[in-house]
């Protein structure tokens, strides 16, 4: 019989350097990115517009181009009749008495935002009073509505 081999201890593998190196790697990227935008001048932000003044074009300037929902029905006269009563033909209009008036009327307050909004109906003309632009309470009149089943929004 041979000789017997004694077993030497394992030797420790050496750890390798490229995680380590990765995360110094991305650590001095990160810091040379934050001095970067920290050097930059500061960027000029656009002057918030004047809540005062209307940036609504008038109504007829935006529907100069458009035949409106009324030029489908000479062709389409029972497919019109069934869109003009669906929740996709109410989703954007004008105050209408018969459906929009029953808010109004004895309208009771909603809070929201640490304010209450108050509808009302006043020589018929539909009316929100809300917190407005100069912190005080005030009145809007509702120019059109959108949406109707289950959510009616009243755009001042």
């Amino acid at each position: 019989m041979g000789k017997r081999q004694k077993h030497s201890k394992p030797r420790p593998q050496k750890k390798s350097k490229w995680p380590l190196a990765a995360v110094g790697f991305l650590l001095a990227a990160g810091c040379g990115i934050f001095l970067i935008q920290k050097m930059r001048p500061p960027q000029q932000r656009p002057a918030a517009p004047n809540p005062s003044t209307s940036i609504l074009e008038p109504e007829e300037t935006v529907f100069a181009q458009y035949a409106g929902s009324e030029s489908c029905q000479k062709c389409h006269p029972s497919a019109f009749d069934s869109w003009k009563i669906s929740n996709h033909g109410l989703a954007e209009r004008l105050p209408n008495p018969t459906l929009d008036d029953p808010a109004f009327h004895n309208g009771r307050p909603f809070a929201h935002g640490g304010t209450e909004t108050h509808p009302a109906l006043s020589n018929g003309s539909r009316q929100i009073a809300s917190l407005g632009f100069e912190g005080k309470i005030a009145r809007y009149e509702v120019r059109r509505i959108i949406g109707h089943n289950p959510l009616r929004q009243f755009l001042v």
